[in-house]
């Protein structure tokens, strides 16, 4: 099935469009039928918000085959504004094109939401008025600890008086993988090693399922994040879910999400010695984190950000 990157909302029932993110012909072609069939169903869009999940060419298809006519709330997560570390001279060019598109529609739609503030200040201070800051929400039925942590850390193959660090890199992606920065993330575990005593294992994580994701989080000691640049990184918030120690660097919302949080830390730069001192002292502790409890303080369960949609989508109609 397609991902769902669009929904038309009702203030009661919504629709879901299901709409690839693709950016081949065949991808954008289907997306324009989708769209256009959409709209010719419902000519009397009052009472209607199309919500369009991300920016750059997505939603600028949005916006063009639907027109003013109707109430678009269009979000922006990370890469729709901030683009590729990739310096080619080919991702110059994306990342120009795909800024370029995602402030033409923000400009043209109803309301804006983005992920994270520094995102929010990408936009520009003419859309402040008209946008929001909402990161999204965690599920934390399927995000929380689990009391059979020794027995998934054996299924893993790891040792139990091993230090695991977890890193995600998605593979097949080498924009992404540029963005997380892996080999900052290498330098801090080399570091790391030559602090401790006990065993430093870095496990590299990519295209999970939520559940996997969840055990891996219950049996690891630690999550490291190296990006380059982020917006509210979802793995973030939950490993928080989960209780689990957070390592990073000072980038997207991080700071914001781990400031109450205990044995978590985030660096005051991209330095791998600090990273591994701070790494060392989550090894020292051997403790879990209160995550969950700064998550839920914070209002990022996933009922709570949909309350803050719903409270956004509702303020657009309202404007009509």
């Amino acid at each position: 099935m397609p991902q769902v990157h669009s929904i038309a909302i009702h203030l009661e029932t919504y629709e879901i469009l299901h709409l690839e993110m693709g950016f081949s012909l065949k991808s954008i072609l289907r997306k324009i039928q989708v769209l256009r069939e959409f709209k010719s169903k419902n000519k009397d869009a009052e009472g209607l918000i199309i919500y369009s999940m991300y920016g750059s060419l997505h939603g600028y298809i949005v916006r063009i085959i639907l027109g003013k006519d109707f109430n678009i709330v269009n979000s922006f997560g990370g890469s729709d504004i901030l683009g590729s570390t990739n310096s080619s001279a080919f991702w110059n060019i994306r990342n120009s094109l795909t800024k370029y598109l995602s402030l033409w529609t923000a400009k043209r739609v109803n309301h804006v939401v983005v992920k994270s503030s520094n995102l929010l200040m990408q936009l520009g201070s003419k859309l402040i008025n008209q946008s929001s800051v909402i990161p999204n929400g965690v599920d934390l039925k399927i995000f929380k600890e689990l009391d059979s942590s020794d027995l998934l850390r054996n299924s893993f193959g790891w040792k139990p008086d091993e230090f695991v660090v977890l890193f995600s890199l998605r593979r097949g992606n080498s924009a992404l993988e540029a963005v997380k920065n892996y080999a900052l993330a290498e330098e801090v575990i080399n570091r790391l090693r030559e602090l401790t005593e006990k065993e430093v294992h870095l496990e590299i994580i990519s295209n999970k399922s939520h559940s996997e994701m969840n055990e891996l989080f219950n049996a690891a000691d630690c999550l490291l994040l190296t990006s380059l640049h982020e917006g509210s990184p979802n793995i973030v918030k939950e490993a928080m879910a989960c209780n689990l120690p957070v390592l990073s660097v000072p980038c997207g919302d991080v700071l914001e999400r781990l400031s109450n949080v205990n044995n978590s830390y985030v660096s005051s730069s991209y330095n791998a010695i600090e990273l591994a001192s701070l790494g060392l002292m989550i090894s020292e502790k051997n403790m879990k984190s209160n995550g969950r409890e700064s998550l839920i303080n914070q209002g990022l369960d996933m009922e709570s950000v949909a309350k803050s949609l719903i409270k956004v989508f509702k303020s657009v109609l309202n404007d009509k």
